[in-house]
């Protein structure tokens, strides 16, 4: 498979900040108006695979079931960009990059005896 379209999608108070990484390319910020439409058909035009990384632990349940029908969701907890001020948002999406395509390529993996499905 190849790599995926990635949209970084970031929220603030107006909605959400979009930046975009095409496969082998870098990352730009998408001048994308901050609604939920207008963040949704972007993400719906990018071309398959794609996926969309959230960076917030509870992204509205609206935007995740309406990005669910249409591509993957990466979610990225806030505690993951702690270290990187709010308002750094291309760094932000720089390291959300990052993330993705290090879980992309190999997956954590929790190991250990309480690891299997409960009795």
């Amino acid at each position: 498979m190849r790599s995926p379209d990635l949209a970084i999608l970031i929220p603030y108070s107006q909605g959400f900040m979009v930046y975009h990484r095409p496969p082998g390319g870098d990352l730009r910020y998408a001048d994308t108006p901050p609604s939920r439409h207008a963040v949704l058909n972007f993400v719906y035009e990018l071309p398959q695979p794609r996926l969309a990384a959230i960076l917030a632990r509870c992204p509205g349940r609206l935007l995740t079931d309406l990005l669910l029908r249409e591509t993957d969701v990466c979610l990225i907890p806030d505690r993951w960009m702690q270290h990187i001020p709010i308002w750094k948002t291309c760094d932000r999406a720089h390291f959300a990059v990052q993330l993705t395509e290090a879980f992309l390529s190999e997956p954590i993996r929790l190991l250990g005896r309480n690891t299997g499905p409960a009795e």
